[in-house]
């Protein structure tokens, strides 16, 4: 007998193949729980942390935290939601908070020269147009980068005015014109309100931000008080195998970077930046001021994302998210805000040395929360009037003392091919980026801009998502490759230098006796032990970074006595008519020889290597 299905079967399946098509997603879709935690478990591991703290906000759906691993490795101390982690440069946004405040009281403007509001003994000097608080919260006032941020003690650690007079930068650029992030500006805004409110700027915030939001495990004091003290995680890196927790830090740029906090006091903290209907919030800054915050208030290129009111905003596939990394030594924070879905993510791990992309995690947690919504931009071929291949220099840099050496040392890359540009960091591996309009290039959500002048020269590269620096054409005389053949060059000659009086008076050589070779000889040795005593001071990274190493001073003295030692050979070659009792030759070989001295000189003043007996 034959059976006949009915004549609907089949469009009833159809339709049940094309629900569960369409719901799929959301059944397949993790819980944001439960993919944040197989996030970080997967990076602890893979990056051997320690420990980890987060907190996730969002005012239509949860509010949560989460914390993994130890704060005491040693002790077994679990890590929970009220760790103190240190969040670094996320203090920042407190700062900024708080001189919104002001704004809000109409006791400040930001487009007011700094120096209208400072009373105390610290003026700052005018190189240039006057700097505003919105330079200072854009990173746009103009200051070489400051090489003094740690310590392992802190009996030493200075008042905000006394830092500011201890510290204060070379101001490079005009303000306004060129991002290069500044702790100093931070410290600076911290003063400006000191000055304002007649108080320290550790009362100030305690008693008009994080005392109002019962953040009661967030401060900026140093040493902590014994409370947080108490909850606080310690900070590890990776020896021989180990997870080891050497020692405090403290930072002396203090409102740049100095809070601790926990993840529930930064659920709190996040509640308050996207929270409209709260009254008690509402007191302490309004909505208008908090969405005016949550806005881009300066860019330095048009298709740039810019700066918010201290934020970097970041357009994220359609998104926009106003955001601030924070780095310790031991201690790195990421802390996003997303307005328009009233969205906030902070998370802190507390080990050294990884590899922890803390920037790229958060967006993917953005994604599983809101959806990756992801906007592709169509590939072309690249049409640039002049190659963008080079060597770049970031703007964060020093100029005035001895650390200009390591802008020579630490060039971005850009090499050309078929695909686009290959850009590598220093120390980094190459990452393809792909030209998808006229000097624009994007990997994943990185966005590379060229800006270039009236006659098509490149000025500047910018990332869409650092705002807070930009890239320069590296000038000639700070390029890798042409510091490192000079080097050679230098070292080469001072080595014939030393060897060859040696041998000539083992030899018995009337040559032995010629006064100018013995200075040399002097000079060259001089030079090596620098350069080997430079160096070896400087493979220790903690030494250089908490504490200036006792023997630095000295020897940051040897290129000048170097220096000396050569003069004085040339005005004895000269004082002997050296050349004129021997071949033409030899003295060719000799004038080239103090030819490249003289430019391994020069080339030593220009990054400032005779100056340091000069500096406080």
């Amino acid at each position: 007998m034959k059976r006949f299905l009915h004549p609907s079967i089949p469009f009833i399946c159809t339709g049940i193949i094309v629900l569960i098509q369409i719901f799929k997603p959301l059944w397949a879709a993790e819980n944001p729980a439960d993919f944040i935690d197989g996030v970080f478990k997967s990076q602890m591991q893979q990056h051997r942390i320690a420990g980890a703290t987060l907190s996730l906000y969002s005012s239509k759906t949860l509010a949560m935290t989460k914390s993994w691993g130890f704060a005491d490795v040693d002790a077994k101390k679990l890590t929970d939601e009220n760790t103190g982690f240190g969040i670094g440069s996320v203090s920042k946004l407190f700062v900024w908070v708080s001189v919104m405040q002001l704004v809000e009281k109409g006791l400040l403007d930001i487009n007011k020269p700094i120096n209208n509001y400072l009373n105390g003994s610290f003026r700052l000097p005018e190189k240039y147009a006057p700097v505003t608080i919105k330079h200072l919260m854009t990173h746009t006032p103009g200051f070489e980068t400051e090489s003094n941020l740690f310590s392992r003690q802190h009996e030493t650690l200075p008042d905000n005015e006394t830092y500011l007079l201890r510290n204060l930068p070379a101001q490079i650029y005009n303000p306004g014109t060129t991002p290069a992030y500044s702790n100093y500006g931070v410290v600076l805004a911290a003063y400006v309100i000191e000055q304002i409110s007649g108080k320290s700027f550790n009362d100030y915030v305690e008693e008009n931000l994080l005392g109002p939001l019962g953040m009661t495990g967030t401060t900026f004091r140093q040493p902590l008080p014994e409370a947080v003290s108490a909850e606080k995680s310690k900070g590890f890196k990776s020896e021989n195998g180990r997870l080891v927790s050497p020692f405090s830090e403290y930072i002396i740029p203090a409102p740049a970077g100095s809070a601790v906090s926990t993840a529930s006091d930064m659920l709190k903290f996040m509640e308050f930046l996207l929270s409209i209907s709260n009254e008690k919030h509402n007191s302490i800054l309004s909505p208008e001021i908090k969405k005016q915050m949550l806005s881009r208030l300066f860019s330095i290129h048009p298709k740039s994302d810019g700066m918010g009111y201290g934020f970097m905003r970041l357009n994220y596939n359609g998104k926009e998210i106003f955001w601030h990394g924070g780095d310790t030594y031991f201690f790195h924070t990421a802390f996003l805000i997303i307005p328009e879905t009233e969205t906030g993510i902070f998370f802190s791990v507390n080990t050294a040395g990884t590899q922890f992309d803390y920037l790229a995690q958060a967006l993917l947690i953005v994604d599983n929360l809101t959806g990756k919504n992801e906007i592709k931009s169509t590939a072309i071929k690249a049409t640039n009037e002049r190659s963008v291949a080079g060597s770049y220099i970031s703007t964060r840099r020093v100029e005035s003392n001895f650390f200009r050496l390591f802008n020579s040392f630490s060039n971005l890359r850009i090499e050309e091919n078929t695909d686009g540009i290959l850009i590598t960091w220093p120390g980094g591996k190459p990452e393809l980026f792909t030209p998808v309009e006229k000097d624009v290039y994007i990997s994943e959500f990185k966005k590379a801009i060229f800006q270039r002048n009236e006659n098509g020269k490149i000025e500047a590269l910018h990332f869409s998502h650092l705002p807070i620096i930009a890239f320069q054409r590296v000038p000639f005389r700070e390029n890798t490759t042409i510091n490192s053949l000079l080097l050679l060059l230098a070292l080469s000659v001072c080595l014939r230098n030393i060897v060859m009086p040696v041998i000539r008076l083992f030899r018995k050589d009337k040559r032995s006796k010629q006064g100018f070779r013995w200075f040399l000889f002097l000079s060259g040795i001089a030079i090596n032990l620098f350069i080997i005593l430079f160096m070896g001071v400087f493979t220790d990274v903690e030494a250089v970074i908490f504490d200036k190493p006792p023997t630095l001073p000295i020897i940051l003295l040897l290129p000048s006595l170097s220096a000396l030692l050569f003069v004085a050979a040339i005005l004895f070659w000269i004082k002997d008519y050296t050349w004129s009792h021997q071949p033409i030759s030899t003295t060719l070989w000799q004038f080239g020889g103090f030819l490249v001295l003289v430019l391994f000189y020069i080339q030593a003043h220009y990054m400032q290597l005779f100056t340091f007996m000069f500096q406080g």
